[in-house]
């Protein structure tokens, strides 16, 4: 079978394809189905990279039927190698197409930023929309491109379909994908359009992920039953994610004293003011769905952290007190200002769900509001007392000294507390260890590894961490310090003195640069 994207243009390559060559080769006697698992494991690697579609080093992936002739005749006769399709020229894209046979398709396309890539996909979906399985189409512009208005047609195998708009408040095309035309959709993703209706989208009793969002908020889609109504229609929905498109206006009635049971839903993420946000935990219940709840307006005050836990009670359907795990603040990247609080259960001891956190973030993070949410939190069902963690990392929320000490007295069996180079200064969390050494048990008795950034160790609370390191009593001893930084001129003379001055501490140095390239690669 001819191959003009190598053949005619990588001749050296194909010099090794010959019988002779395969039959001298190792590779060339692997078993077919190692062989194709190694086909298909290279391919997706390559196709995980953002914008893979249109992206030449993809074209690895057809390299790869050129190792030897063996390789090259079973990836050949593979349609499914060849399905998720490559948009780097219309001849490539053509020639997968032809390779890919009767395969479902699936189609990527992380930006339809010209003329042409929008008429190669509209030439595509025209011919081949019966075949599509998956649809992933990113940077739509604002105006409505042929593309679109294809997808009122049927697509009968259709089981994944995204669309991101660049620009907010785009136009969807009419009734999308309606009448039946989806009846294997299991995964619908809109993002910056418009959705007056909601009868303007495939909600179909197959879907188990739903994701509606927009960068800003709106008062103009659908009304607050209207969504009651969808939740009621989709009864394999595992995965809800509102992103500024939860109903203002108010709920019937009778929603509060029936509220819809989402039983299935392992996720669901709200993001919107308090007020949506209260008025739809108000009218669902999710036992067994993790909780994230992001408020986009200033969330401060005791009384809104009191009435937001109150909802999240009956929302979750929680009964008696959840163990927790970890606890945990962060932000959201790459909103550095939008800051996380966040608790993970023992899902066995507490008896709940598959999925067992609930958080809480504020975009306007307010400094001492965690002052607020702890306790509220604390009150209504969260068992401090059996954490094994704590994990600082949001630059904009910690902990005062006196809820430090708080934490040290209840959370007897934590062993680790780690603050990342992204978190505040843990200069609090190191007074109340030094001062907390008077009490008949030292805060945070079971600590054994304390992570810091190195330039927090060297501050002006140097001191404090060091008398509480070496005062601690023996059966209490912190085992091993952490000591992060990026920059290999440090000095680290003064911190690596601590191993000599307390005893049985070990000082750990991590580069995160390191660190980082290492979690990318893993990637």
């Amino acid at each position: 079978m001819a191959s003009p994207d190598i053949e005619e243009h990588h001749p050296p390559i194909i010099t090794g394809t010959n019988p002779l060559t395969s039959n001298l080769s190792d590779v060339g006697h692997l078993p077919v189905e190692i062989l194709l698992q190694i086909f298909t494991l290279h391919s997706a690697s390559l196709m995980r990279a953002p914008g893979a579609s249109q992206n030449r080093r993809s074209l690895a992936r057809i390299w790869i039927a050129h190792v030897c002739q063996r390789w090259r005749e079973i990836a050949l006769e593979e349609n499914k190698l060849w399905s998720n399709l490559l948009f780097v020229t219309p001849e490539i894209t053509e020639l997968m197409l032809s390779r890919a046979g009767s395969a479902p398709l699936a189609i990527t396309m992380g930006q339809v930023d010209s003329t042409s890539r929008a008429q190669a996909l509209s030439d595509i979906l025209s011919r081949h929309l019966h075949r599509v399985c998956s649809l992933e189409i990113g940077d739509i512009p604002y105006t409505q491109p042929d593309f679109l208005h294809l997808l009122t047609t049927p697509a009968p195998i259709l089981e994944t379909l995204a669309l991101r708009s660049k620009y907010s408040g785009s136009q969807m095309p009419y009734r999308l994908l309606d009448c039946g035309n989806a009846p294997a959709l299991k995964h619908l993703e809109i993002i910056n359009f418009y959705i007056p209706l909601y009868s303007l989208l495939p909600i179909v009793p197959t879907l188990a992920y739903l994701h509606l969002g927009s960068k800003y908020s709106s008062s103009q889609g659908p009304p607050a039953e209207a969504l009651l109504g969808s939740l009621k229609l989709l009864p394999l929905l595992e995965t809800l994610i509102l992103e500024n498109y939860i109903p203002t206006d108010h709920y019937p009635f009778n929603a509060v004293e029936n509220p819809v049971e989402c039983l299935p839903l392992r996720k669901l993420s709200l993001r919107a003011s308090s007020t949506p946000i209260h008025r739809l935990l108000g009218v669902i219940r999710v036992p067994n769905a993790s909780l994230e709840l992001v408020f986009t307006n200033r969330v401060g005050d005791e009384a809104t952290a009191a009435e937001t836990v109150s909802l999240i009670v009956k929302a979750r359907k929680i009964q008696g007190r959840l163990a927790l795990q970890e606890l945990a603040t962060r932000h959201l990247w790459p909103e550095r200002y939008t800051s996380v609080l966040e608790f993970s259960f023992d899902r066995e001891a507490s008896g709940i769900g598959s999925d067992s956190s609930i958080s809480v973030a504020c975009v306007e993070a307010v400094h001492h509001s965690l002052a607020f949410w702890l306790p509220a939190f604390e009150e209504a069902f969260v068992e401090l007392s059996t954490a094994r963690s704590i994990r600082m990392e949001s630059p904009h929320w910690g902990f005062p000294r006196r809820q430090w000490k708080h934490l040290g007295e209840k959370m007897a069996h934590v062993k680790a507390i780690t603050f990342s180079p992204t978190s505040g200064t843990p200069g609090d969390l190191f007074m109340v260890l030094d001062e907390g050494l008077k009490s008949a048990l030292p805060p945070f008795p079971s600590l054994s590894t304390l992570t810091a950034e190195c330039g927090h160790i060297l501050g002006r609370d140097r001191e404090a961490l060091a008398s509480a390191l070496r005062n601690r009593p023996d059966s209490h001893r912190v085992g091993t310090l952490r000591v992060t930084y990026s920059d290999n001129k440090v000095s680290r003379a003064n911190i690596s003195a601590l191993e000599e001055t307390v005893p049985g501490l070990k000082v750990e140095w991590v580069n995160e640069c390191s660190k980082r390239g290492e979690d990318e690669s893993d990637e």
